[in-house]
């Protein structure tokens, strides 16, 4: 079965991930845009569409699918500003080596048994012991989890209230841009609070996780957002951008990574659902069986579903067993959000937020001026493209300037005068700088204080 056959097989899969949620779709087959004439240099290789209300109409989402193969991506905000993405993202970072996940099936298993799935069973206990509702989606390279806070609901309003916007996240949020699909819909200030407050949350689970899963020493250790070479990476990246720019790959998608970024020639690998929990029973494939029932973490068929990546009869036959649908977060997730309340964290970042901020400009005059700073930190101050987008060095720099007793606050601001004062290839534009800056800043401050924070 080719990747066309597999979408079409599973094309009641995909119409219900997006039916529900979505205004707009992104996808990208690096292959077929370059052949329809994209130039990389001037825009990213992908395409932003439109969807129907009624995905039984014709639609681009099924032609990019069932017809030319494409990776799609859900949008993190949906129609009308309903419902919000939760979109937790875990993959395997081996440095040089990432690229045998796709050449080399016995490596591939091992990573993903060994390795993602203890991680994935201690996320799936913690929500779990709180009832809220997921489902999993298992990738080549590692598992998203997934859920949808609604508008007009307890979750929503309580996320709203944990969450936080930089004035100029504010503005960037209200300002229109009718030729650009993503942004010719504002995104309101309680929805992209309530986004804001998703990725708090998530951030209190990357650290139970990072805490919880260390202290076993495994041999590969869990990190964020790809702060060490080989790591387990609990990607939380996307907490410090935009709602609206960022997206997750569709349940049981195409996984093009391994011709696109590893030239690796053949059929893409698939994505895989693995679990569905709705806040009192949790499905999943069965140990010695091909069905999907009510199962415990520990009789879920990993083996099984890791083949069905190599294989898109068998993983078609896996993730048909599910409807598709992605679980809306019921009034469980506050009982999570009051465990977070009660934590040093919540502290550290309420501190954090009540800070003032300085002027633009004085955070790297003081970084600049600093006597205090050690040579490398110095280093990186004098070459600061791309060094201050890699999360390796700003992990090392953060936690310097915090060792030496910078506020946490002040050294994002010195990294957003970085990126307001220096050439990078990003589009800071579309991701307010200071945001991200004060992302960065938070979150390596708080894993230099102490896994402690959680509690």
């Amino acid at each position: 079965m080719d990747i066309l056959n597999y979408y079409q097989k599973i094309w009641p899969v995909t119409k219900n991930c997006f039916s529900s949620h979505a205004r707009f779709f992104i996808a990208t087959h690096k292959q077929e845009l370059l052949a329809r004439g994209w130039n990389p240099n001037t825009h990213p290789l992908v395409e932003v569409l439109e969807l129907p209300e009624n995905l039984d109409m014709p639609n681009f989402l099924q032609e990019r699918t069932c017809h030319d193969g494409y990776e799609v991506f859900l949008p993190i905000v949906g129609r009308n500003n309903n419902t919000v993405l939760f979109p937790f993202d875990c993959e395997i970072f081996l440095d040089n080596e990432n690229h045998k996940i796709y050449t080399d099936r016995s490596f591939h298993n091992n990573m993903l048994e060994n390795h993602i799935k203890p991680v994935c069973d201690l996320l799936e206990t913690q929500l779990m012991q709180h009832n809220i509702p997921y489902i999993i989606d298992y990738t080549p390279s590692g598992f998203h989890l997934l859920f949808l806070a609604q508008r007009n609901t307890s979750a929503w309003q309580e996320l709203a209230k944990i969450g936080y916007l930089e004035e100029e996240m504010q503005k960037f949020i209200s300002t229109q841009d009718s030729n650009d699909v993503k942004r010719k819909v504002l995104v309101d200030q309680e929805t992209a609070l309530v986004f804001s407050g998703m990725g708090r949350l998530a951030e209190y689970l990357c650290l139970l996780l990072f805490k919880k899963y260390n202290m076993q020493k495994p041999s590969i250790p869990a990190a964020v957002c790809d702060s060490i070479p080989r790591c387990i990476n609990l990607d939380l990246s996307w907490a410090g951008d935009s709602a609206i720019m960022r997206c997750m790959r569709s349940l049981a998608g195409a996984h093009r990574k391994k011709y696109d970024r590893y030239n690796v020639p053949g059929e893409p690998l698939v994505d895989v659902i693995y679990s569905y929990y709705d806040g009192k029973e949790r499905l999943s494939l069965k140990q010695g069986s091909s069905q999907v029932a009510s199962t415990s973490i520990g009789e879920t068929n990993i083996s099984h579903i890791i083949e069905a990546m190599w294989n898109k009869e068998q993983a078609a036959n896996i993730s048909l067993q599910y409807q598709g649908i992605v679980p809306r977060a019921n009034d469980s997730i506050i009982s999570l959000i009051e465990q977070y309340k009660k934590s040093k964290l919540y502290a550290f970042h309420q501190d954090f937020d009540s800070k003032e901020s300085l002027h633009e400009g004085e955070g790297i005059y003081r970084f600049h001026h600093d006597s205090r700073l050690d040579k490398e930190a110095r280093n990186r101050l004098y070459y600061p493209v791309p060094a201050f987008l890699q999360p390796m060095v700003l992990r090392r720099f953060i936690k310097h300037c915090f060792s030496i007793g910078w506020h946490p606050k002040h050294i994002g601001n010195g990294i957003r005068d970085i990126y307001k004062q220096n050439e990078f290839r990003f589009p800071f534009h579309k991701y307010p700088p200071e945001t991200k800056a004060n992302f960065y800043a938070r979150l390596y401050s708080a894993m230099a204080m102490n896994p402690s924070l959680v509690e």
